[in-house]
This record gives structure tokens, C-alpha cells and sequence, in this order.
């Protein structure tokens, strides 16, 4: 369930477009009371932390996003950070949060395949 999510996210991230990063299928998972089973620290941490990330992730891109409503190129987020401005902050946030989530969610998924 949780899987197919982070191979979308992964997929997504690697797209030449930014785009919003679903985490749908978390949230039911943490709503319904599912993940009760488990002890969230010890088995579910990484994951819990990444799913923040997104979170933040997206929330960030919803900022973003106020400003400009179009499809934004990573290409030009990367150029853009060049300025010294709050908007090039953003950016420069939002091109760390790809990476991590990149690095990480990869990861997650090599653990769950070995």
C-alpha cells in the first residue's frame, strides 16, 4: 500500500516538473488507527520522518505555488537560487527537500525489497 505511494513520490520527484507529492494513503493509514500496531519509533520512524518531509515538502510548494501557479522546471528553481531573495530561499529549501526525499525514499524502498 505505503510502497506503491513512495515509488510514486520517487517517480515524481524525478520528473523535470515540481509537482505535489501524494501521501494519501499515509494519512488513511494514520487516521484509521492502522498503524497502532506498531510501536512508531522503533518500526515506523524513517518513515514517519520522511513522511513529514513530504509534508513539509508540499506545504512549501503550496507557498511557492501562491506566488507563481505554473508548472516550475527544477532547471529554473536551480537558477533561481543564484538571487538573494525570501523566493530564493524557497527554492533552495525545496531543492534540499527533493534530494533528501529522493535519497531517502529510495533507500526506504531498498529496505523493503531486501
Amino acid at each position: 500500500m505505503i510502497k506503491s505511494e513512495m515509488e510514486l513520490c520517487i517517480k515524481r520527484l524525478e520528473k523535470e516538473f515540481v509537482q505535489f507529492l501524494p501521501m494519501d494513503q499515509w494519512s488513511s493509514a494514520v487516521n484509521s488507527g492502522a498503524l497502532k500496531l506498531f510501536e512508531v519509533e522503533k518500526e515506523l520512524g524513517p518513515l514517519s520522518i520522511c513522511y513529514q518531509k513530504i509534508r513539509d515538502y508540499d506545504d512549501l510548494l503550496r507557498e511557492i505555488r501562491e506566488i507563481q501557479n505554473f508548472e516550475i522546471p527544477w532547471e529554473v528553481l536551480e537558477d533561481a537560487t543564484k538571487n538573494y531573495s525570501k523566493k530564493s530561499l524557497e527554492f533552495t529549501m525545496l531543492l534540499f527537500y527533493r534530494k533528501s526525499l529522493l535519497e531517502e525514499l529510495r533507500a526506504l524502498k531498498n529496505v523493503q525489497n531486501g
